[in-house]
């Protein structure tokens, strides 16, 4: 631990107590560094990684004891044991991916009915809201036309229509 704060120091040209990625972009570019580092077997061939891994609270700097703690955890191989928290953490964060999906596509489906759209059309017009030309939901329809539309079918207060997002 102290061989590895004498290179945060190091690292740490400014003396500000943290590493941003400039410093350590700067620091990676040796070649003596990156030979120490894989006498530690820190794997250095992607350095942006590298900084983001250890860049842990993802202020945009590293702080000492990230620097340290984070050093220490990467060293050396994977463990059958870490790959499988990993992936458990992985199915649990698809699962409520999947479900916070499906309630986005059953609001979808309600707003689709409210404004009197076929979900059926608008899925082929719209197969990934958000991520399509606002120009071609509802049929090619404009955002502006579709609220006119849907406030001509129910009362709907122009105060929360700013909203310019696909469905």
């Amino acid at each position: 631990a102290e061989e590895m704060r004498g290179i945060f120091e190091e690292v740490d040209a400014d003396n500000s107590g943290q590493i941003t990625w400039e410093e350590f972009r700067q620091f990676m570019e040796n070649p003596q560094v990156q030979a120490y580092f894989a006498t530690q077997q820190l794997d250095t061939s992607d350095a942006p990684q590298l900084f983001a891994l250890l860049d842990t609270d993802g202020k945009g700097s590293i702080g000492m004891e990230e620097f340290i703690m984070g050093c220490q955890k990467l060293r050396g191989q994977a463990r059958s044991s870490d790959v499988a928290a990993l992936l458990q953490e992985n199915k649990r964060i698809s699962q409520k991916f999947l479900r916070s999906l499906r309630k986005m596509e059953s609001r979808i489906g309600a707003i689709c009915g409210i404004m009197g759209v076929d979900v059926a059309e608008f899925r082929s017009t719209c197969p990934t809201p958000c991520m399509t030309p606002a120009s071609t939901v509802g049929g090619g329809m404009s955002p502006a036309a579709m609220l006119g539309r849907a406030r001509s079918r129910v009362s709907i207060p122009r105060s929360r229509s700013t909203t310019k997002a696909c469905v």
